[in-house]
């Protein structure tokens, strides 16, 4: 935050990262490297550790990799490490190189990706969409239809402003 750097750390994080057989030190290399240079953040999302993927995606929005870890995302076929690219998701840079069929996907998973994907979708409003839009604004699950509402308040589809209007004065949760 202030950019001083303290001497000897980019050593003692790349000897964590080489770490052959601790995942705990390799993530732990992976985060501190990958958070304080973005080129080294980019190098890691493109790992075949997942161990190394999933903590380089953790500094993704403070190093300003969120495009790369939403392109890893967009490829990715392991839970747990799309969990970790989801950050990628949270900036409209990084949602953009996600295909709207991952995005269903993530959704549907109901994993810890699915708010940010719902967010995401909604953004891309459309015809073929809206059906899946509208169902994540009449969720059980406040979180999806939260995110679902952030993302049409992106839209750029003139109609999304209607289907906000209808989900707010139908929303049960007032926070």
């Amino acid at each position: 935050v202030l950019g001083e750097r303290v001497p000897g750390v980019e050593a003692a994080l790349s000897s964590l990262l080489g770490s052959a057989t601790d995942a705990a030190d390799r993530a732990a290399g992976a985060w501190g490297l990958a958070a304080l240079d973005a080129e080294q953040a980019r190098s890691l999302l493109r790992s075949d550790d997942p161990a190394v993927v999933r903590a380089a995606a953790r500094a993704a929005i403070g190093s300003g990799t969120t495009g790369d870890a939403a392109r890893r995302l967009a490829r990715e076929t392991d839970p747990v490490t799309r969990s970790a690219l989801a950050i990628g998701l949270a900036t409209a840079q990084g949602a953009n190189h996600v295909p709207t069929r991952v995005l269903i996907q993530l959704v549907e998973s109901g994993d810890a990706a699915a708010p940010l994907a719902a967010r995401a979708l909604a953004a891309r409003d459309s015809a073929e969409i809206r059906p899946r839009i509208e169902a994540l604004l009449g969720s059980s699950d406040a979180l999806l239809r939260a995110h679902a509402a952030l993302g049409l308040g992106s839209s750029e589809a003139p109609s999304a402003v209607g289907l906000l209007q209808d989900a707010y004065r139908l929303e049960p949760d007032a926070r």
